[in-house]
This record gives structure tokens, C-alpha cells and sequence, in this order.
């Protein structure tokens, strides 16, 4: 009977033994599959959060061209996605339930989102690039056991063309930005008429209006030819317009220049540069400096600056012999929004009614001409309100015009003027700007 007893006691604890193993081993295959789902929905979750990140950095409407080429480089640009991305990964990441009836799960958010695009210039990464999360973790109870678990992800994100329309976009700014410069120059030049005093906003001038906006049409239609694709079609829309007048200089410098104080429209604004993430992960200090190397973006070298001295210039007319000639000086700042959209292929994003991937880059411009409209010419000693032709001028038969910074506010009578006879001067016929086309 003892023996016997023994024997049951001795079976009933292997049994239990064995159904704790069985539970353990069922606990551990529930928790490996609570793992391997959680990671799944990071994954899926990387990938939508890389979609809506990059519609809503290419919408930002980042400035690419104010009064020169100012793209961003790569390395703002992946600061950039980065910064919107990981905000919309931890989003998604907070609609996985943390409980159910048998486990209790923590999900750490992600610190750090990073697209590598060694490949950029060579067009590797115009239809696909990677995305690489960090920083996060996940722990799993069931009942006294606990797991922990790192959930970096290394996602591959194909049929997304946010770099090959960054790349595309930067180059029209260093290659082709100056055109736009010269088209608002051109209607700086001949659309800013007499009966426009000053602009607030562009329909304050019709004539300058209908100028600037065919000029934003026609950039919008060249970027697209610059782009060559078939797929990605560009539009332009006016932002802002501010101008005015002085009414008398002379036109002793007859071209268009920068305006360096530009007055009316809002500043530039550019992406700030900062330390990427993923430099902080990296382990020691030389591979950051080979990393930055690697991967900073340069032109130095490649590109030419639309520098003051290649601006568009017009031989001057000058009146000489014993008379001046006076004008308007015109200042414009403008800006303008262009839009390029890429329809190869549509994005997976939470708003199902306009899922093609769009870029919008902000342009400004802030020019000055010295002579826009012909005002009158006046004979040596002459005056017009503002102005005055002074007798050492027309000694050495130079057209100058000096504004009185006082202007007389009542007639006044002229001292006597002393007759000398000139002899006459054939002049030139004054330059005509034609538009450009």
C-alpha cells in the first residue's frame, strides 16, 4: 500500500510538472506571437506614417529660391522628414491595445527615424528608399512571467518618389530659378505703369497682375519641361505682391538689380540645420564625421550663382547737351508657390480623396530698377516738383537728376537764368524692352 501510494504521489507531481511545461511552453509561444504581431504593426505603421510624412513635408511649401537658389540640402531635407515622421509613427503606434486577456503589453515610442539616400544624385532612390526607426521597445506580461524586446525596424518604401522630386526641384532652382528673376524684371520694366502709384497686393495693378501671372504660368510650364516626366504635371500660383515708386531718378543705371531692403511680403523662411538623430545613435565620434561626410551635400564647385553682375542689363540712354532726363524708379517684391504633382502612383494615406504625392516650393523675389517709366526732360537750370537739372551737370553733359530731399511746398521765385547757346545734339533713340517670351 505504501509503495503504492508513492507511486500516485510520484505521478500526480510529474504530471503537474509536465502541465506546467506545457503551460510555460504555451505562455512562451503566445508571447513569441504577441512579438512577432507587434512588430508586423510597426512595420505596416513605419510605412504609412513614411507616406503621410513625405505628402506633408512636400506640402510645407519650403523656400527653394529667394533672390538666388536656396534649396534645402539632403541633410535638412531627412531632418525634416524625420522630425514629421516619427511624430505620425508614435500616433499609429498608440491605437495597438495594450491589453487583452492575457497579456499586458508596453510599447515604447520611437526616438528616432532616419532615410539613408546615398543613392540620391545617381537617381537610386527616385522610385523607392529605406526607413530606419530606432529607439523603441516592447514588454510582455503574462501572469509573474515578463519579455522584453527590442522593435527597431529597417522598412524598404517602394513606389514613393518624395526624393526624385526634391532632387528635380533643387536643380531647376540652381539651373533655371534665374529665368523667373528675369520674367519678373520684365514686368517690373514695362508693366508697371504711371497710373500704378504702389502695389499692396497684386490686383492693386492690373497691368502687373496679368505680367506676373503669366510670368508664374510660363516658370510653371518650364519646370515641368525641366522635370521631363511624364508623370509629374506643375502649376503656379502668385502669393504676394508689394510695390512702389520714387518719382525722380535719373537714368544713369539702366538695369535691374537686387533690392536689398525688400518691404511688403514676408521673409524667406528656410529649414533649419540640425544634428540628424541617427548621428546620436552611432557610436563614436569619427564615424559621425565619416557619416556627415558621406552624406552632406555640396554644389561648391557645380554651380553658378545668379550673382548681381550676370543680371539682365540695358545699354543706357543718356541725354546729354544741356538738358535732363528724369523717371520713376520702380521696387517690386513678389512671391510665388509652385506646385509639381506626381501621378505615378498613389499613396496610402488617411484622406482617400487626393492620394498623389505633391511638392511645393516657395519662391521670392526682390528687384529694383533705377528707370521704369519716362517722366520729361527739363533744360539746364529747369526744375519739376522733386527734381532740379543743376547747372555743373550740364557742364560736363552728364544726365543726373538730384531729388531735393525738402521739396518747396509753395511757388518760389527763380533766380535769373542765364542764356547760353547750345549747339544740338542728335541723341539716340531710347532702348525698347520687349517681353519676354
Amino acid at each position: 500500500m505504501v509503495i503504492m501510494m508513492g507511486g500516485w504521489v510520484f505521478t500526480s507531481f510529474s504530471q503537474v510538472r509536465v502541465q506546467e511545461n506545457n503551460v510555460m511552453k504555451i505562455m512562451l509561444t503566445k508571447i513569441g506571437e504577441y512579438l512577432d504581431v507587434i512588430k508586423g504593426f510597426s512595420r505596416n505603421a513605419l510605412i504609412l506614417a513614411i507616406h503621410e510624412g513625405t505628402f506633408a513635408v512636400g506640402g510645407e511649401g519650403i523656400t527653394f529660391y529667394c533672390n538666388d537658389p536656396t534649396p534645402p540640402t539632403t541633410r535638412q531635407m531627412r531632418y525634416e522628414l524625420s522630425s514629421q515622421t516619427i511624430k505620425l509613427l508614435n500616433e499609429y503606434l498608440k491605437n495597438y491595445p495594450v491589453s487583452d486577456q492575457l497579456a499586458t503589453i508596453d510599447i515604447q515610442n520611437f526616438s528616432c527615424i532616419d532615410t539613408p539616400v546615398e543613392g540620391l544624385e545617381q537617381g537610386l532612390n527616385d522610385e523607392n528608399f529605406t526607413a530606419n526607426a530606432y529607439g523603441s521597445k516592447v514588454s510582455i506580461s503574462v501572469k509573474e512571467n515578463n519579455v522584453s524586446s527590442g522593435n527597431e525596424i529597417f522598412e524598404f518604401i517602394p513606389e514613393n518618389r518624395f526624393w526624385f522630386l526634391y532632387r528635380e526641384l533643387r536643380d531647376w532652382s540652381y539651373t533655371k530659378g534665374a529665368d523667373f528673376e528675369r520674367l519678373v524684371c520684365n514686368c517690373l520694366t514695362n508693366s508697371f505703369p504711371k497710373s500704378c502709384r504702389s502695389m499692396g497686393k497684386c490686383t492693386d495693378c492690373p497691368e502687373f497682375n496679368e505680367c506676373f501671372k503669366n510670368a508664374v504660368d510660363k516658370t510653371a510650364k518650364d519646370m515641368e519641361i525641366f522635370i521631363n516626366d511624364p508623370n509629374v504635371q506643375c502649376s503656379g500660383e502668385p502669393t504676394c505682391c508689394y510695390g512702389k515708386k520714387d518719382p525722380c531718378l535719373s537714368k544713369t543705371e539702366d538695369q535691374c538689380g537686387l533690392w536689398p531692403t525688400g518691404e511688403g511680403c514676408s521673409n524667406c523662411d528656410f529649414l533649419p540645420d540640425k544634428e540628424l538623430c541617427i548621428e546620436n545613435i552611432r557610436a563614436s565620434s569619427e564615424d559621425n564625421k565619416n557619416y556627415r561626410e558621406k552624406n552632406t551635400l555640396s554644389f561648391e564647385g557645380e554651380t553658378e550663382k545668379y550673382s548681381s553682375s550676370s543680371r539682365i542689363s540695358f545699354s543706357p540712354d543718356e541725354v546729354c547737351g544741356g538738358t535732363c532726363e528724369y523717371y520713376e524708379a520702380g521696387y517690386v517684391n513678389v512671391k510665388a508657390q509652385f506646385t509639381c504633382t506626381d501621378k505615378k502612383y498613389l499613396l496610402s494615406l488617411p484622406f482617400p480623396e487626393d492620394r498623389y504625392l505633391k511638392f511645393t516650393i516657395d519662391t521670392e523675389i526682390s528687384l529694383q530698377k533705377k528707370s521704369i517709366n519716362y517722366i520729361d526732360t527739363i533744360p539746364c537750370g529747369g526744375t519739376v516738383p522733386n527734381c532740379v537739372c543743376e547747372d555743373d551737370y550740364c557742364e560736363s553733359h552728364c544726365t543726373v537728376v538730384t531729388i531735393l530731399p525738402n521739396p518747396p511746398t509753395v511757388p518760389t521765385t527763380s533766380p535769373p537764368v542765364t542764356t547760353v547757346t547750345i549747339p544740338p545734339v542728335t541723341t539716340e533713340p531710347r532702348t525698347t524692352i520687349s517681353p519676354v517670351t
